[in-house]
């Protein structure tokens, strides 16, 4: 008896997975264009390639700073030779430069910053798959369930074939059973 409900389940999940084979390429299709055009998926997906952004501006402490830089203005100056009157007490003061600097040693800030980074980075990319894969999940139950109402809307039309064509052989056969109705009714009637 456990032998039969076995071969029976056996060979009810191998017609389901050989249909299911056979719509393969249009489920990896669907799957696809979910994770596309998902809108939390794309979230995380930019979210991600921000946090690869900020593992690039992490590691930036690591290279030297230039900043140029420019002043002007008017001064007034007030020493001996000013007030003597001998140097003019006003001035414009212009001064410009660049200066390049490199930090040699920053108490590894630079490196455990790349490192938090990095992890964040990491953290949000399983975020990413996890969202991703529910996602493809959702859409292999939609496409599951699909299939099913396909079959089960296939097996009911022929059903109702079926009943369709035994009912028109039953109105066929009617006019028979009547007549023999009636004989029986008479020879009951006789006796």
């Amino acid at each position: 008896m456990k032998l039969k409900i076995v071969i029976k389940f056996i060979i009810v999940n191998a017609t389901f997975l050989l249909s299911f084979a056979a719509q393969a390429k249009s489920l990896e299709q669907a799957v696809a264009k979910a994770l596309e055009i998902h809108p939390d998926v794309r979230a995380l997906f930019y979210q991600y390639k921000s946090m690869e952004q900020d593992i690039e501006i992490a590691k930036s402490g690591y290279y030297p700073t230039a900043d140029l830089y420019a002043n002007a203005g008017i001064g007034e100056r007030d020493n001996v030779q000013s007030r003597l009157g001998s140097e003019d007490e006003e001035f414009e003061p212009v001064s410009y430069g660049i200066s390049i600097e490199q930090i040699l040693f920053d108490g590894f800030f630079t490196q455990e910053n790349v490192k938090r980074t990095k992890a964040e980075a990491k953290a949000e990319f399983f975020t990413l798959i996890s969202s991703a894969e529910n996602t493809a999940l959702d859409v292999v139950k939609a496409y599951s369930s699909y299939l099913s109402a396909e079959k089960i809307l296939e097996l009911a039309e022929r059903n109702l074939a079926s009943h369709k064509e035994i009912y028109g052989q039953i109105e066929e056969r009617k006019p028979t059973v009547d007549l023999v109705r009636n004989q029986i009714c008479h020879k009951l009637e006789d006796d």
